[in-house]
């Protein structure tokens, strides 16, 4: 995972643990959600990082995948992160609302710690799908263009290219179709 993701990642967890303070400690819209200031539990860090972390590596792949697709394709860096990020903005924004909704259902249970499970969740979730993963990285990834799918080929013998979308062999058996001195099935 880049830096960019991590950091990202990073960033969402943080500003969810702030809510959950400021909510669950502080106890900041008490009146409105009916929540007795109490401290944090001591799992839930470990639960949002690890169920947070497992979203956004979803989400980071339907995006950045996309976007790689497209620059594969047209050789355009800024074009690609706008065409990617529009298409890919429908998954995430739809993977992301369910499972923030399912987060939020955790807010109207009688016990304190589903309700600090729940916010924290859909606080993280929230954040890091539309502001990390929807603006964010796409908003690097257009600075930086092209510069970041530069693959050195001295580099290749270590990090092989897997050509998991069939393009090479595509282009191979075209070669091998349009020269006239090549027997099928020899």
């Amino acid at each position: 995972m880049p830096i960019k993701s991590i950091l990202g990642f990073l960033l969402s967890v943080a500003a969810a643990f702030g809510a959950e303070v400021a909510m669950f400690q502080w106890g900041w819209g008490k009146h409105l959600f009916g929540i007795t200031p109490t401290e944090t539990i001591s799992f839930l860090p470990i639960l949002a990082l690890a169920i947070i972390f497992g979203l956004s590596s979803d989400y980071e792949v339907f995006v950045v995948s996309r976007i790689k697709e497209d620059f594969t394709e047209t050789g355009e860096a800024l074009g690609a992160v706008e065409r990617g990020t529009g298409l890919a903005a429908r998954v995430v924004t739809a993977a992301a609302l369910i499972m923030f909704v399912i987060f939020v259902a955790f807010m109207f249970s009688d016990d304190p710690i589903v309700k600090a499970i729940g916010f924290t969740f859909a606080a993280g979730v929230f954040l890091d799908a539309f502001v990390v993963r929807l603006t964010l990285v796409p908003a690097v990834m257009a600075l930086v263009r092209a510069k970041l799918w530069y693959h050195p080929q001295w580099f290749s013998r270590y990090v092989p290219d897997p050509d998991i979308e069939g393009e090479q062999l595509k282009h191979r058996l075209a070669g091998q179709q349009s020269d006239p001195g090549t027997r099928s099935g020899s």
